[in-house]
């Protein structure tokens, strides 16, 4: 027994000395923190090299464009004087037989027995030819000589002087001689003209010309010129003349619209920015 007590104390003992022979284990250093801007300042010295070679690379590129465009002309000049001469060819001969235009064949304009409108061609005068040449009679009576269209439209009935309805039988008088363009967009009779009007046995007077022109213009836009007739020879403010006629706002469209067509008509006009007035025609010297 004291043996085996003695065998395993040397075991333990060899055992211990073997343990204080072991390495001591090694330590693991604490994790360190990262700075993000340590890594910014990393990344800018690695790359700065880089960025300067490339600054000098695209000055150099520049440069020898540069370069390039200044050598551009002599260099064509140089090119083109070794270039042959190209022999200018003349065009072949050209058969003038084959430019010769086709005739052209003219169907003649069939002419109405019975006119309806303007002019037959015969001499005949359409109903609202007449009443056309019967309108300008009657101003010419008043003193207007060469009526703009506009304003013969409107004597005529017609508060569109752009429809056919009045251009083509205007035309059409026109053709026959009965009246001409003596200025663009002005009308006058001609002496054969005035022989096929129909006259009234006097004279419209301004009133009678007022009020035959108001019953051919809507509600709106015969108050309106009314109005304008009324404060004639003065002008007057739009402001003002909406707000006789009750208009609350004298830019709505109610107002300006009626207005604008007076304009176009040529029975208003606009003496000075935001003013109205009566056209000067219709108040002719001498009238009663």
């Amino acid at each position: 027994m004291a043996e085996a007590k003695k065998e395993l104390r040397g075991k333990l003992a060899e055992l211990q000395k073997q343990l204080a022979q072991r390495p001591a284990e090694p330590k693991i250093p604490a994790q360190e923190k990262v700075d993000p801007r340590a890594i910014e300042r990393a990344v800018a010295a690695a790359t700065k090299p880089l960025l300067t070679q490339l600054g000098a690379f695209q000055k150099a590129a520049l440069q020898m464009i540069e370069n390039l465009t200044k050598a551009e002309a002599p260099l064509v000049k140089i090119i083109n004087s070794a270039l042959p001469e190209v022999p200018q060819v003349a065009p072949p001969p050209v058969d003038a037989r084959k430019l010769e235009t086709p005739p052209v064949r003219t169907i003649p304009r069939p002419t109405a027995s019975v006119p309806v409108n303007g002019s037959s061609g015969s001499g005949e005068v359409g109903n609202v030819g007449q009443n056309i040449l019967n309108q300008l009679a009657e101003l010419e009576a008043l003193g207007i000589t060469k009526p703009e269209k506009a304003q013969l439209a409107l004597m005529a009935g017609y508060t569109n002087a752009r429809s056919g309805g009045f251009t083509e039988p205007l035309a059409g008088l026109v053709q026959d001689g009965l009246v001409v363009y003596p200025n663009p967009g002005f009308v006058m009779l001609t002496d054969a003209g005035r022989q096929k009007a129909i006259t009234q046995e006097r004279p419209l007077t301004m009133k009678e010309l007022h009020d035959r022109l108001c019953q051919k213009l809507d509600g709106a836009e015969a108050k309106i010129l009314r109005e304008l007739i009324a404060a004639h020879p003065d002008s007057m403010s739009k402001e003002e003349l909406a707000s006789r006629l009750n208009y609350g706002n004298p830019r709505s469209g109610g107002f300006t619209e009626p207005l604008g067509r007076l304009r176009a008509l040529g029975i208003a006009e606009y003496p000075q920015p935001k003013f109205a007035k009566a056209a000067d025609w219709l108040f002719i010297e001498g009238a009663a």
